[in-house]
C-alpha cells in the first residue's frame, strides 16, 4: 500500500514542481467591455415585496467591489434621518437641485388689433383660449388689458430627464482601469480600503520588492493601522453576517480545485526541497500525509513558535506541537523525530514554501480547474480572507426628482405670465405612464463601503477618556452590513408601509415619482433658480445606472404686448389679402391694385359715357371708347411678431449618506481631519476660509456630473430645450462632495498641504498632490504611453521648455515627463490638446517650480498652485465652460480673443468680451508663445 501510494506521489512529482516554480497569479472573473452597468444588462428595480428579500445571486457578475448595481438588497431610499447616531441633524439623504430644464418656443400673433372689437375686460379664468397661432381672425379672441393686448394660449410639452449616462463622482470608480495613483488621489473609497489586497487584483508576490512597496504605500489607513485581529473580526462579521437577507452573496475570488492527492503532493515537494537529503522519500510521504491531516493551515500558522523550541531534544519539540494545538502530531513519535531530522533553518524554508502553497489558493478566475468562491465559502484561515472586504459592498438607493415652480419669479424672460390662479387652467407636470418607463431611482455606488470605512478611520484617534463618538464593535454585523432601516414615504415625512399606499394590491414603489401622478412638489427654491453652479468637483465616477424621466408639462399662458397699431376698424371693412373697393374699405392699410371700372378713350367725351354708350359708341368700330369694368384691389398683409413662452422644469437629486460622510471626515467636531488641524491655521490668515460648511453647510462644494434633457410641443414655434443659465450641458449635483474631495483627498483647496490625505502620506513614498517648491516632483502620470498630436512636436516642445529663461535651463520644467499625460487628459475631455499645452508653457513654462516657485501651473489661480493635476483638471473645465457660455462672442470675435477675455476675468467685467487688455494677452500668446511650439493656426478648443 505505502509502495502505491509513493508511485502516484513520485508520478505528481514533476508536475508539482512546475506548480511552485511558476508565479502565482489571482484576479477576479472576467469583465465583460465595455464595463458599464447600463451597457451589461443589470436592470434597475422598481418594485419589491420585502426589503428583507435581497434578489437572487446571478452570474456573471458586474465587479467584485460593485457586484449588482441596480439591484441592492434593500432598494428603498432612506429617509433624512434613520440611523444617525454621530449627530442629531447628520442626515442620510441629501437634497442637491440639478441644472433646470428650461423650455422655449415663440408664437405668432397679430401686430394689428382692433381696438373696437376688444373687449374692455379681461379674465384669465374665464377668456376664450387663442390656438390660431397669428390667423387674421386671432383678434377676436385679443383682449384688452390695461392698455396692451393680452390673449390666452394653452401649451403641451412632452419633456425628458436622461440619467441613462450620468456618473457618481469622487466616490468610487470600479469601470476604468486606473492607477493606484489615481484612484487613491481621486475616489474616497478607494484611498480608505487601499487598493492592494481587494478581490479585483492580482495578489501582490512577496519576493517582488515593487509590489511590496505598492503594498506599503496603496494599502490605506484601515489596512495600514488597524489591528489583525480586528480587520479579521470586521471581515468574518461580513462573511457570518445575514448574506441574501441585507447584501448579496457576492464572489470574493477563485480557487484551484485539488485532490487530497495534489495537495499530499505539493507538501511533499515543499519537505523535499527543505529536508534535501536529510530523509527518505517513504518518511517525506509519511510527514506530507501526516500534516494534511492535522490541519495544514494550522501546521503553518505554528512554524514561527515551533522553531522556539530546543531542536535538540525531542521531548520540547513534542511540548511545542501541543502547545500550539498540533497534539495528534506531538503524540506522534515518528513525526516528532523525522521532524528534527529536518532541522531549524529548513523548517523555515519549509512554512515559506507551504505558505506559497497557501496563497496559491487564489487563481486566475478564467483559468482551468478555477473555482468561484463568494462571501458563504469563504474559509476564516485561507488566504482568501485578505480579498474579502471590510463592509457591504451593496448600493445605496437615491432618487432624482422633478418639480414645477410656476411663479413669475422663477420662469425664464417671457412674454406675459403663466396663469397660476385659475383651476383648470393651472401648470400640472404629470409624469409620464407609457408602459412606466419613467424610472427616478438612482444606485450609488461605494457608499456603505465609504461609511463604513469612515466610521473605522475615526476610531484610531479617539482620546480616552471619554470617548466623543462611538468605538465601532468590529464584530458587529449591523455595522458591516450598514442597513437603513427607514425609508422615505411620498413625501419623506411618512414611513413607507406595505402594501402599497398609492396602488392598492401592489407592492411598494418607494418613490416620490409616480408614473400617471402629479410630480411631487419642489423639495426647496433654488438660487439661483437656473442652479447652473460656477464651483464644482467631477471625476470619472461609477454610473448611477439611471433610467429616465419623462413627463408632460400642461400651462396656459397670457400672451401681454403692445401691438404695434392699435387702431379702429371701419365697419365693415375687408381684412389682410380680401378684396377691396371705395365701397369696401381695407381694416388697415391701403387697398393695393384697385381699378375702378368705366369708359376709357379721348377726353371728355368717353368719360361722360355710360356703359351702353360707350360700348355704342356712334361710330362703331371707331375704337375711340372702350368700356372696362371694376377691377377690385387686394388688402396688404397685416405684420405679425413672434412672442417668447419660456418655462423651467427644476431637478433634484437626492443623495444618501453624503452629509454624514462630509460630517464625520471634514466639519464634525471629532472629524479625521479636525484631529490633525483642531483650529484654523496661522498660515490661513484672518481672511481666509478654513473649512467650507464649517459655519454654513450651503456653502461647501458640490460635486458634479451631467445628464441629457429633451423636449418637443407642437403648440409653440420653434421649440427647443436648453439647461442652466442656457446653452451649458445638463449638469447634475451631489452635494458637499466637492468640498469632501477638496479637503480630504486634497483635490483643489487653496492651501494644498492642509487637507488629511497629506497629513497622512509620507512625501518620500509617494509623490501624491503638490509636492514643496523646489523639490522635482509632479503629480502627473509619468508612465502614459507616447501621445501624439496635431500640431505640436513633443520633442520641439520639450526644448522650448528647456530653453524658456535661456541656456543652460533654469530650474526644472516638466514637459517631458507629464507631456503624454496633458495630452491623453485632454482628448479624454474632447479638449484641444494643443491648447492645453500651449497654456501651461505660457503660464508655467511646463511647471517650473524650482525656477518660479509659486505657480499656477496652467493659470488657474483660484486652484492649488505647483499642482499639475488639480490645475489641468480645472483648465480643462475652464475650456469647456467657455465653449458653452461664450458661443456667440465666439464666432463674433474670435477664439482667441474670447479665451484671453475669459480668461482675464477678473480684470474684465464682461467676461466674454474682449478688452485692449485682454487682446494684449491674445496677442502675447498667439504670436509669441504659440509660434515657439507650432506653425500652426492658434488651436480651437
Amino acid at each position: 500500500m505505502v509502495r502505491r501510494i509513493l508511485i502516484n506521489l513520485t508520478l505528481l512529482f514533476s508536475s508539482a514542481l512546475l506548480l511552485f516554480n511558476s508565479p502565482i497569479h489571482a484576479q477576479t472573473p472576467t469583465f465583460s467591455v465595455p464595463r458599464d452597468p447600463v451597457t451589461f444588462g443589470f436592470t434597475p428595480l422598481k418594485y419589491i415585496t420585502n426589503i428583507t428579500n435581497c434578489p437572487q445571486t446571478v452570474s456573471p457578475e458586474f465587479h467584485p467591489l460593485r457586484p449588482y448595481p441596480a439591484s441592492p438588497c434593500d432598494p428603498l431610499i432612506p429617509r433624512k434621518t434613520p440611523e444617525a447616531p454621530a449627530a442629531a441633524d447628520n442626515k442620510y439623504l441629501t437634497f442637491s437641485c440639478a441644472n433646470s430644464l428650461n423650455t422655449h418656443g415663440s408664437y405668432t400673433v397679430l401686430d394689428v388689433v382692433p381696438r373696437n372689437l376688444i373687449g374692455q375686460s379681461f379674465n384669465p379664468c374665464t377668456a376664450d383660449l387663442e390656438n390660431s397661432n397669428g390667423d387674421t381672425f386671432a383678434y377676436q379672441n385679443y383682449y384688452l388689458c390695461g392698455g396692451q393686448v393680452c390673449l390666452v394660449h394653452p401649451v403641451t410639452w412632452h419633456t425628458n430627464v436622461g440619467l441613462e449616462n450620468s456618473k457618481f463622482p469622487i466616490i468610487s470608480n470600479t469601470q476604468e482601469d486606473l492607477d493606484d495613483e489615481v484612484q487613491v488621489n481621486l475616489f474616497l473609497d478607494w484611498y480608505l480600503s487601499g487598493t492592494v489586497q481587494s478581490s479585483e487584483h492580482i495578489p501582490l508576490n512577496p519576493d517582488n520588492p515593487n509590489e511590496m512597496v505598492r503594498l506599503n504605500t496603496y494599502s490605506g489607513p484601515v489596512n495600514k493601522l488597524l489591528p489583525r485581529d480586528s480587520q479579521l473580526d470586521l471581515r468574518t462579521a461580513l462573511l457570518n453576517g445575514p448574506v441574501e437577507k441585507q447584501y448579496h452573496n457576492y464572489i470574493v475570488g477563485c480557487r484551484e480545485s485539488r485532490t487530497v492527492a495534489q495537495i499530499v503532493n505539493a507538501v511533499l515537494t515543499c519537505l523535499k526541497a527543505a529536508a534535501s537529503n536529510l530523509l527518505t522519500l517513504p518518511r517525506l510521504a509519511y510527514l506530507a500525509a501526516r500534516m494534511v491531516a492535522q490541519d495544514l493551515i494550522q501546521v503553518i500558522q505554528a512554524i514561527p513558535h515551533i522553531t522556539q523550541a530546543d531542536f535538540a531534544s525531542p521531548a520540547s519539540l513534542a511540548a511545542a506541537l501541543i502547545r500550539e494545538g498540533l497534539t495528534v502530531l506531538g503524540n506522534d513519535g515518528q513525526f516528532v523525530q523525522d521532524f528534527l531530522k529536518i532541522g531549524f533553518q529548513p523548517i523555515q524554508n519549509l512554512r515559506t514554501c507551504l505558505s506559497a502553497l497557501i496563497l496559491d489558493e487564489v487563481v486566475n478566475c478564467g483559468g482551468p480547474g478555477a473555482k468561484v468562491v463568494r462571501l458563504n465559502g469563504v474559509s476564516l484561515n485561507s488566504a482568501m480572507m485578505y480579498q474579502v472586504p471590510y463592509s457591504s459592498r451593496e448600493d445605496v438607493t437615491g432618487e432624482s426628482t422633478i418639480s414645477f415652480i410656476p411663479d413669475v419669479s422663477f420662469q425664464p424672460d417671457s412674454d406675459g405670465y403663466l396663469i397660476n390662479s385659475c383651476p383648470g387652467r393651472n401648470p400640472s407636470l404629470i409624469i409620464d405612464n407609457a408602459g412606466e418607463l419613467s424610472d427616478s431611482r438612482l444606485y450609488f455606488p461605494g457608499l456603505k463601503s465609504s461609511n463604513a470605512l469612515t466610521e473605522i478611520s475615526r476610531s484610531f484617534y479617539l482620546p480616552l477618556p471619554p470617548t466623543p463618538t462611538r468605538v465601532p464593535d468590529t464584530s458587529s454585523r449591523d455595522f458591516v452590513s450598514q442597513r437603513i432601516s427607514e425609508h422615505q414615504g411620498i413625501d419623506d415625512s411618512t414611513v413607507v408601509q406595505r402594501p402599497d399606499y398609492l396602488k392598492s394590491g401592489l407592492p411598494t414603489r418607494n418613490t416620490e415619482v409616480i408614473p400617471g401622478a402629479l410630480a411631487p412638489n419642489p423639495l426647496f427654491r433654488p438660487d439661483p433658480p437656473s442652479c447652473e453652479l460656477s464651483d464644482a468637483r467631477s471625476s470619472p465616477g461609477d454610473n448611477l445606472v439611471g433610467s429616465s424621466i419623462g413627463s408632460t408639462l400642461t400651462y396656459h399662458q397670457v400672451f401681454q404686448y403692445t401691438p404695434e397699431h392699435l387702431v379702429d376698424f371701419p365697419l365693415p371693412c375687408a381684412v389682410e389679402n380680401a378684396g377691396c373697393t371705395p365701397d369696401r374699405i381695407c381694416c388697415w392699410g391701403e387697398c393695393q391694385g384697385y381699378q375702378p371700372g368705366g369708359c376709357y378713350g379721348p377726353y371728355p367725351i368717353c368719360k361722360t359715357f355710360g356703359k351702353s354708350a360707350c360700348e355704342n359708341y356712334p361710330y362703331p368700330g371707331a375704337g375711340l371708347c372702350e368700356w372696362q369694368d371694376e377691377e377690385p384691389g387686394k388688402c396688404e398683409a397685416w405684420p405679425r411678431r413672434e412672442l417668447n413662452s419660456n418655462t423651467r422644469i427644476s431637478v433634484f437629486i437626492k443623495t444618501p449618506l453624503v452629509e454624514r460622510l462630509y460630517d464625520s471626515l471634514v466639519v464634525g467636531a471629532d472629524s479625521l481631519l479636525r484631529r490633525f488641524l483642531p483650529k484654523k491655521p496661522d498660515i490661513l490668515g484672518p481672511g481666509a476660509d478654513y473649512l467650507t460648511g464649517e459655519h454654513d453647510i450651503e456653502t461647501t462644494v458640490p460635486g458634479q456630473d451631467t445628464a441629457q434633457y429633451s423636449g418637443s410641443t407642437s403648440n409653440l414655434n420653434n421649440p427647443r430645450v436648453d439647461s442652466g443659465s442656457g446653452g451649458a450641458p445638463a449638469d447634475i449635483y451631489f452635494d458637499r462632495l466637492g468640498s469632501l474631495a477638496d479637503h480630504f483627498l486634497g483635490g483643489a483647496v487653496s492651501y494644498e498641504n492642509l487637507n488629511f490625505q497629506r497629513l497622512w502620506r509620507p512625501l518620500d513614498i509617494i509623490d501624491a498632490y503638490s509636492p514643496p517648491i523646489g523639490t522635482k516632483g509632479i503629480n502627473c502620470n509619468k508612465s502614459r504611453p507616447l501621445q501624439a498630436v496635431a500640431c505640436v512636436n513633443r520633442a520641439n516642445y520639450i526644448d522650448v521648455a528647456r530653453r524658456w529663461y535661456g541656456l543652460p535651463t533654469q530650474g526644472y520644467p516638466y514637459a517631458e515627463e507629464c507631456f503624454n499625460d496633458a495630452v491623453f487628459l485632454s482628448n479624454q475631455a474632447g479638449v484641444n490638446p494643443a491648447l492645453v499645452l500651449l497654456i501651461w508653457m505660457n503660464e508655467s513654462d511646463t511647471s517650473n517650480y524650482l525656477k518660479i516657485g509659486n505657480v499656477s501651473d496652467f493659470g488657474m489661480v483660484f486652484y492649488p498652485h505647483n499642482n499639475w493635476l488639480a490645475q489641468i483638471t480645472a483648465f480643462i473645465n475652464f475650456v469647456k465652460q467657455i465653449k458653452s457660455t461664450c458661443s456667440a462672442e465666439i464666432i463674433q470675435y474670435g477664439w482667441a480673443r474670447v479665451f484671453a477675455a475669459k480668461f482675464s476675468y477678473n480684470t474684465n467685467l464682461n467676461k466674454c468680451i474682449p478688452t485692449a487688455d485682454t487682446d494684449e494677452y491674445a496677442q502675447n500668446i498667439t504670436n509669441t508663445t504659440w509660434d515657439y511650439i507650432s506653425s500652426c493656426p492658434f488651436p480651437a478648443p
